[in-house]
């Protein structure tokens, strides 16, 4: 091969790796993961270990809400990058189960959630990884829902303020509501829900405020918002799984 052909190769070859290298992100999905998992280990510790300020769990619990955030970027990171695996969808997945249910035994530990709720979606994850893995030796799939990623949504940051909610004066009260109802309104922003998700969030969001003064007279904003979260998140949950129960049953 002539030099100079042979030059213009290895300044291609060149370019080439120096484009791969520029567009590889700074952590890669698994790696915010990782940080993800690690993250709400150290925060449930020191939750339920170290004597802690109200303003200190409130700063966990917005930590909390970022780390459910994170969840959202690793997947658009995922996509643009083609860094999607199978590996890391599981892990993903199982670092949602515990990031959720470690933030629901901290608010047990509060007196805030009841046993019985974190019973009740405890049950449904363990269903849908009973099915998964039945479906998984039958090389069968089920396809994400539409309603699963506004089921996502619906009780990961509404849930992490809960604690701001629940034991904050007014103005933190109204804060914290505040930032879920922006948050679903900017969400489609720069993530890729599409209209009718941003409107399902939205609507089941405004619902429960439209009806408080209903039951004003007789619930506090705390109770109203902690009610209203747990009949929601239970009723997305399971909605949401009716594609893995339709699809065990019609194996059967």
């Amino acid at each position: 091969m002539p030099d100079d052909q042979l030059w213009f190769g290895q300044g291609l070859s060149h370019m080439s790796t120096k484009s791969t290298t520029l567009k590889r992100p700074i952590m890669t999905p698994n790696q915010i993961t990782l940080l993800r998992f690690v993250l709400t280990l150290v925060l449930f510790g020191v939750w339920l270990c170290v004597p802690l300020s109200w303003l200190q769990k409130a700063v966990i619990c917005v930590v909390f809400a970022a780390i459910f955030i994170l969840d959202n970027i690793d997947g658009i990171i995922a996509r643009k990058y083609a860094l999607s695996s199978l590996s890391g969808h599981y892990f993903d997945a199982a670092v949602d189960v515990v990031t959720y249910f470690c933030l629901a035994f901290m608010l047990h530990a509060e007196g805030i959630v009841p046993l019985y709720f974190i019973a009740l979606m405890l049950i449904r994850e363990v269903l849908v990884v009973y099915i998964k893995a039945y479906l998984a030796e039958t090389c069968k799939h089920v396809a994400t829902s539409p309603l699963a990623v506004v089921k996502c949504e619906l009780i990961g940051v509404p849930f992490a303020l809960l604690y701001i909610v629940f034991s904050g004066d007014s103005l933190t009260q109204y804060m914290a509501i505040t930032m879920v109802l922006v948050y679903f309104t900017t969400l489609r922003l720069w993530y890729a829900i599409t209209g009718r998700q941003q409107l399902l969030l939205l609507v089941t969001a405004v619902i429960p405020l439209l009806l408080y003064p209903v039951v004003s007279h007789f619930l506090s904003i705390a109770e109203w918002y902690l009610y209203s979260y747990m009949t929601i998140a239970a009723l997305f949950s399971y909605v949401s799984a009716l594609g893995y129960f339709n699809l065990m049953w019609s194996e059967r």
